[in-house]
């Protein structure tokens, strides 16, 4: 037919094989949708090609290789996806098959080859069933080259695909064709689904019928029943309560049930607890030191077990607390925890790391910059901060930044990268000209009740990529 050795088309059922379609010194990628003796229907992404060719061949009437030809929107080949590609889809003479090829053209980079489309670093490529229903709609609205692809739909519906058997369908006119196509289709899936859903049926009938079988050889083989016998545990008496008088007995449940109403009742000693000094008499020099431990020679088992306790609790928080050290942001060596200048307390003293954490951002801001570059590097997997390009974070938050379906965030933070764009490329009026129109988006956005159109158009920026951020 005319095709490269091993290429499959979107009628095979292990198709279509990607191919690479070459044409006045354009490369772009390329499927076969339908192929016979005299040409091929070819599917190649809209711009692969030059559109002066298509028109040419228009003009021409189509007598050179290029046929009739159309502009669709096909769905992408991914489960569940609303995105559509726009293609062009188009009859091609067998005389070009010197022009398609499975792999790509050595002389032609790999840059220059035009593409169906990606979605967030992956490849996108339409879906095959889509362009089996677009090809039948093109060929029935054409004539003249397109013809042949007609006859070829007609020579196979003449046999089931199922069993081989010769059909006698009625003839078909016009765009009874497609409807007849689509009729065969179905029935051919409703046989394949019945057999299926039957063989399911047996399946779950073995199934059954093997779980009452084992059920009954269960209850065959269950010994005689035995009266229920008390559980092996420690008994709290061990003598007949018929041996205990009454008076026991109602004391035993007056007690059941209760909890403790007193220390000893847990088992500690019966000593009395140490008496706690008034808050008033506590002096600043009385105050345990951090890292000393309480005299627990004169303490209950309790007070033992609750002060130590505490002591742990104590230290877990202070490690926590260093963990979170604001001050680590800025990679220095400075302990905020542990300087004699801060103060005791929690609160005041995340005030002061506040503080410190601001005072560092105004004295090293060169080193904040530095930090925030190291941590791109990183996120865009760069060896270095000199690899790092101006777009690197308009790609970083194009493709990993989880913005959604965050509107007003996704155009800050695109106006952000052009910034950062600006600022890298040394481009000091453009910079200075963002940060004016960056408060010209937010307050026509606040104007308009949150709306971003007119917003972003007053910027002059182009459209943030919605289609891959969402």
């Amino acid at each position: 037919m005319g095709l490269p050795d091993g290429a499959l088309t979107c009628e095979d059922r292990s198709g279509p094989t990607l191919l690479h379609f070459t044409y006045q010194e354009e490369c772009c990628q390329a499927f076969a949708v339908r192929a016979v003796s005299s040409g091929f229907l070819l599917c190649i992404p809209n711009g692969g090609i030059k559109s002066e060719c298509f028109e040419l061949a228009e003009t021409e009437g189509y007598s050179g290789l290029i046929g009739p030809f159309t502009e669709v929107s096909v769905k992408v080949a991914v489960n569940r996806s609303k995105r559509t590609l726009s293609v062009i889809l188009f009859d091609l003479d067998s005389l070009a098959e010197e022009c398609l090829s499975i792999d790509k053209p050595d002389h032609i980079p790999e840059d220059e080859v035009k593409v169906f489309g990606s979605y967030r670093g992956q490849a996108d490529f339409p879906s095959a069933r889509a362009f089996l229903e677009i090809a039948a709609v093109f060929v029935q609205s054409g004539e003249g080259r397109l013809e042949h692809y007609s006859s070829a739909v007609e020579e196979l519906d003449g046999a089931d695909p199922l069993d081989g058997e010769p059909l006698d369908p009625p003839p078909l006119v016009g765009g009874d064709m497609g409807i007849q196509q689509l009729l065969q289709r179905l029935l051919a899936q409703n046989e394949v689904t019945q057999k299926a859903l039957k063989d399911k049926v047996q399946a779950v009938s073995r199934l059954e019928a093997r779980i009452g079988k084992l059920e009954a050889q269960s209850a065959r083989s269950a010994p005689a029943e035995s009266p229920v016998q008390a559980a092996a545990a420690p008994q709290l008496f061990q003598l007949d309560p018929q041996n205990l008088g009454s008076a026991q007995m109602a004391h035993l449940r007056s007690l059941a049930g209760r909890g403790p109403g007193k220390l000893k009742d847990l088992g500690a000693s019966g000593k009395a607890p140490l008496p706690r000094p008034p808050l008033d008499g506590i002096t600043e020099g009385d105050e345990l030191e951090d890292g000393a431990e309480p005299d627990l020679g004169q303490m209950s088992t309790l007070e033992k077990l609750l002060t130590s306790q505490t002591a742990l609790m104590e230290k877990l928080v202070k490690s926590k607390t260093n963990q979170n050290d604001p001050l680590s942001l800025l990679g220095g060596n400075i302990d905020s925890t542990d300087s004699e200048d801060m103060p005791k307390s929690t609160g005041v003293r995340g005030i002061a790391a506040r503080q410190l954490l601001t005072d560092s951002f105004r004295r090293h801001p060169a080193k904040v910059v530095q930090i925030f570059k190291e941590r791109l590097a990183l996120a865009r997997r760069k060896g270095d901060v000199s690899e790092l390009e101006p777009r690197d974070l308009w790609y970083h938050f194009q493709d990993q930044v989880p913005l959604g379906s965050h509107r007003t965030l996704t155009h800050m933070s695109f106006i952000a990268a052009a910034m950062y764009e600006a600022m890298e490329r040394g481009q000091l009026e453009r910079l200075k000209m963002l940060v004016v129109m960056q408060a010209v988006f937010t307050e026509q956005a606040c104007y308009d009740g949150g709306g971003l159109r007119m917003a972003h158009l007053l910027t002059g920026l182009e459209d943030p990529p919605f289609s891959q951020t969402e």
